[in-house]
């Protein structure tokens, strides 16, 4: 559906290098996608050896068919798949560690269980108790992470409404809450079945009054829990260790432009329906009551805003750079059609590089002038001075005549399509010559937002019915422009450190059950002549051991899957050494600390501590 008349003429309609058009389609009943693209795939193949002169083979012309929800939800998947793998990482440690402490829990009620059994209570009885028991513990947990998830929830759909126009879609729905009880459900069977239960005649192959568990298959049990809460923890932490270098790394990307004290706003109006000079003097009376107001150090136009160019991001144009010649088969060079004024360097600070600025003497009568960026000036003209050379515009930009263009100087990249994004090469022409340019850029002495209303107010007088758009200073388009790596780093640190808790809780839970279950032997040593030092080493290093194993397996599936973050990571490889040791460090410190409790909860060594382990016969024995 096209209203301008710019887009209806027959230029547009008729010329083949009018590239413009996206094509909505409704499948055919019966017909896939697949079916689609190969239809569309033989159009387009017989089209270009119809008109080969429109479409070159080296500039790689393609049509391509997607499906319209790949296409609005194609931000947003890869973001929510990392989210739900988090999310189930966390899950699994947070299992881990309940199943641990559900072993530990059924060990201490041993006498319990075995006295129902002797008294005629059957496995199955003595199973649904622990089910029982599980099922509620789960459902309140589930409880509770509904009603977190109902208070983030709104956090949530900002967050995803970054990514997707699908965002707003979102809703806790039944199948919201029949997920969270399945879960819940799963991890209570889970919990339930770990632990042995004796029958009528004890625990298979012991006898009634024995342990409920098997004392060494239960301690592997425990301590593989232990090693895989680790191990996930690991590939968590590397992760959020990657994504928090990667913020830092766009974060301390030099723009190319200044964004303190810059107010930007969109002042749009149909081109084609006011002459070239009732355009260009519209937009230069703005500019010149805008420097006037008080507070205004420097004002200028532009055609895109930096970091925010998404949003109005014009389509890269075929140049022919005067000396180059492209070689056959090779593509175009294509470059950044940027229209500005004057004032836009040095209201942004761009730094000049070589030649002169853009100047108000560059009008529609003079020569016929560009400023080009160090990425042009780079490729096209390396050890050489760009300065004085000259360029033209393809067949795409027809309607910009077939005159060739000077270059007077050239000035220093800008990032202005993303602070992780390479720079293109870009060409600026003199807004009097090239009346395209409207957004607004302004320089402020004060606070920039303060001059916003006098603007408007100045617009308005002006023509009471032009739009105005998108007012936001620099400083907050560069911060939205970090926001979604900011939020993903801060998500997936808060699990990660969510799951280094659960994991050393973990290990401080299963080595301080292993302390209570070890008193008689701790304190047998101790009367044999153990130091105290010699026995908390003994705990310590059991912990430190458990935590070897799983940093190792964790390494090994942090280097599997930290491939899988390759496409979100910038100034960082998946790889990086720095990341996985300093993670490694700091889960062995944590996992130190949670072991030297329990290590240091009884002090060996102490005559109350060993006794507590021995009967009165072993301590007339030690004693004699």
């Amino acid at each position: 559906m096209v209203s301008s008349p710019h887009h209806l003429a027959a230029t547009m309609t008729e010329d083949r290098w009018h590239r413009m058009t996206e094509v909505f389609a409704r499948l055919a009943p019966g017909a896939t996608i697949e079916m689609a693209r190969a239809e569309i795939s033989a159009l387009a193949a017989s089209v270009r050896t119809e008109y080969p002169e429109a479409y070159d083979e080296g500039a790689g012309y393609d049509v391509r068919v997607t499906a319209l929800q790949d296409q609005l939800t194609s931000g947003a998947r890869p973001t929510l798949w990392i989210l739900l793998g988090t999310a189930a990482f966390v899950l699994v440690i947070a299992c881990a560690n309940v199943a641990n402490l559900t072993l530990t829990r059924v060990v201490t009620r041993e006498r319990e269980l075995v006295t129902r059994a002797a008294l005629g209570a059957t496995g199955g009885m003595l199973r649904r108790g622990l089910l029982i028991e599980n099922l509620l513990l789960s459902a309140a947990g589930a409880a509770l992470g509904v009603g977190l998830a109902w208070l983030g929830f709104d956090a949530l759909v900002a967050f995803l409404g970054r990514f997707t126009s699908r965002a707003t879609e979102i809703t806790l729905d039944g199948r919201v809450f029949g997920f969270a009880t399945a879960v819940a459900t799963l991890a209570a069977l889970l919990f339930a079945s770990l632990p042995r239960v004796p029958t009528a005649s004890g625990t298979p192959g012991a006898p009634a009054s024995g342990r409920t568990t098997d004392g060494g298959a239960g301690k592997r049990v425990q301590r593989g829990l232990v090693v895989a809460q680790v191990a996930v923890s690991f590939v968590l932490l590397v992760g959020a260790g990657l994504m928090g270098r990667t913020f830092l790394a766009v974060q301390s990307v030099d723009p190319g432009f200044e964004t303190d004290r810059v107010l930007t706003m969109e002042i749009p109006t149909d081109f084609g329906a006011r002459l070239p000079d009732d355009t260009r003097n519209y937009y230069e009376t703005i500019l010149r009551q805008v420097r006037a107001l008080p507070g205004v150090r420097d004002a200028g136009l532009g055609t895109t805003v930096p970091l925010a160019a998404s949003r109005n991001e014009f389509p890269l144009m075929e140049l022919n750079i005067e000396g180059h010649v492209v070689p056959p088969g090779q593509p175009t060079p294509l470059a950044d059609f940027r229209p500005v004024s004057p004032g836009y360097f040095r209201t942004l600070g761009v730094t000049p590089l070589a030649g002169r600025l853009l100047e108000e003497t560059d009008r529609p009568e003079s020569q016929r002038v560009v400023v080009v960026n160090q990425s042009l000036a780079t490729r096209f003209f390396p050890n050489q001075d760009p300065v004085g050379k000259r360029l033209v515009w393809g067949d795409l930009m027809s309607w910009m005549g077939d005159e060739w263009y000077t270059i007077v100087g050239v000035v220093a990249d800008s990032k202005n399509y993303g602070l992780d994004r390479d720079v293109p090469e870009a060409v600026f022409h003199p807004f009097a010559q090239v009346s395209m340019a409207s957004t607004l850029f302004v320089r402020t002495t004060g606070a920039a937002e303060a001059v916003a209303s006098p603007i408007r107010q100045l617009i308005r007088r002006l023509d009471p019915s032009q739009p105005i758009e998108n007012v936001l200073t620099l400083n907050r388009i560069r911060s939205d422009s970090l926001a979604p790596r900011r939020l993903n780093a801060v998500l997936i640190g808060g699990f990660a450190l969510l799951a280094l808790v659960i994991a050393a809780v973990g290990v401080f839970s299963v080595l301080a059950f292993s302390v209570t279950q070890r008193t008689r032997e701790f304190g047998i040593r101790c009367a044999l002549g153990a130091g105290r030092r010699e026995v908390s080493n003994t705990v310590l290093r059991e912990g430190l051991v458990l935590t070897g194993i799983g940093l190792g397996l964790g390494g090994l599936a942090a280097a599997a899957l930290s491939r899988s973050l390759a496409s979100f990571l910038f100034g960082v490889s998946a790889g990086d050494p720095a990341t996985f040791l300093v993670v490694a460090l700091t889960f062995t410190v944590v996992a130190a600390t949670a072991a030297w409790v329990p290590a240091r909860e009884e002090p060996p060594g102490s005559t109350r501590w060993w006794h507590s382990g021995l009967s009165n016969q072993d301590r007339t024995r030690t004693t004699r």
